[in-house]
């Protein structure tokens, strides 16, 4: 449960969100693609606890949240434009591969900071959690922001060093 001003974002935030956190050792890694710890080697099949944790993610405050955000950002940015999807991976029935391929079409999509705004403000309701859900809102957008440039930064970058 994603905790904001102690306000439960279950819509803006779209509860319930399926994260790997538990592992048995040497049975599975964590992959650091930014925002989200992955599931990488996975040896054996992967189960689910149903009840929820809270989630104080800006408790450490604003600072300390956007550096963190920056630091996913570029991680994201790198994974976005190192990986390719299929379209066929939008619709597959693994959760992770298909959130994989939706973000690197959406990521594409002119204005999508602003779309993602409206996703989480307005389709997901965090409209009716007050100002935490507008905060979100807008944080959420920003960081997609921060992905979208910096995307165009690895892109540039590598077209310099080709040019070289």
């Amino acid at each position: 449960k994603m905790m904001l001003y102690d306000t439960w974002l279950k819509g803006a935030d779209s509860f319930p969100k399926w994260q790997f956190r538990i592992l048995r050792k040497g049975m599975a890694r964590y992959k650091d693609a930014g925002h989200a710890m992955k599931e990488d080697e996975v040896k054996g099949r992967l189960e689910y606890i149903k009840a929820p944790y809270l989630h104080y993610a800006f408790s450490k405050g604003w600072t300390f949240w956007f550096n963190r955000h920056n630091r996913y950002a570029t991680l994201e940015a790198t994974e976005r434009t190192s990986t390719d999807c299929r379209v066929s991976e939008m619709f597959s029935s693994d959760q992770v591969v298909r959130k994989e391929a939706l973000k690197q079409y959406l990521t594409q999509l002119p204005g999508w900071p602003l779309l993602r705004f409206f996703h989480a403000y307005l389709i997901k309701c965090g409209f009716l959690e007050g100002r935490a859900g507008l905060v979100y809102a807008i944080n959420i957008s920003i960081y997609e922001y921060m992905i979208q440039l910096k995307i165009h930064e690895l892109k540039r970058f590598k077209q310099t060093n080709k040019a070289i």
